[in-house]
């Protein structure tokens, strides 16, 4: 059967189950998240995927930060001298 994005009638019998009516907005973004989880699941297959989180190669490097925070501090403090 394999992932397919959750149906009409599945949300349906849901609600009838749980008693908890959906508003239509609801529905819809309930199946646009089903269709994007499904997508980003078959994407995230290939090795070279990167993360849904984020661009890697944009973050920051903690280390480098840190260490030119602390030169710019020093040399600040040796200016005032």
């Amino acid at each position: 059967m394999g992932l397919a994005q959750i149906a009409f009638t599945e949300l349906q019998a849901w609600q009838q189950c749980s008693g908890i009516s959906l508003q239509p907005w609801e529905t819809q973004i309930l199946r646009r998240l089903s269709s994007d989880y499904i997508a980003e699941n078959r994407r995230a297959e290939k090795p070279d995927c990167p993360p849904p989180y984020g661009n890697p190669e944009l973050e920051f490097d903690r280390e480098v930060v840190a260490r030119k925070v602390t030169n710019a501090l020093k040399a600040l403090a040796r200016a005032k001298r």
